[in-house]
């Protein structure tokens, strides 16, 4: 049985197999089906250009998500290119980096990173 794993985002098509994918100790399988229990990153960027946030969530690398966001490859934000980093955290699953993202949306992303510094934001309002 061959794995294959995109090595490039730019590329989609390039993939090559893995010997010894996927990793034993993340892996659950249902039936002939497997998921991968990945790490998901949490994220808010910032432009300059027009003074707004993005808030947004990947399970792939985030520097090549960052990299598509300033390429323009995400046709709703492409206007506010360059994008940077203004906070970033990683979560265990899916289901916990969503329902962070949404929190934050709801929030603003401006207003939750100003209670974060201020530490007024609570260790239940983080953990979800």
């Amino acid at each position: 049985m061959t794995y294959r794993v995109a090595l490039e985002r730019q590329d989609r098509q390039f993939s090559r197999p893995l010997a010894g994918w996927p990793p034993r100790q993340s892996l659950i399988i249902f039936g002939e089906a497997f998921l991968l229990k990945m790490p998901h990153t949490v994220y808010i960027l910032f432009s300059k250009n027009i003074g707004k946030y993005y808030t947004g969530q990947t399970n792939n690398n985030f520097q090549n998500r960052l990299a598509e966001h300033n390429a323009g490859e995400t046709r709703s934000i492409k206007n506010g290119m360059p994008w940077e980093l203004a906070w970033k955290t990683e979560l265990p699953s899916r289901s916990e980096a969503v329902k962070l993202e949404n929190k934050i949306i709801k929030r603003g992303a401006k207003r939750f990173l100003d209670d974060l510094s201020r530490g007024r934001l609570s260790k239940l309002f983080i953990q979800v």
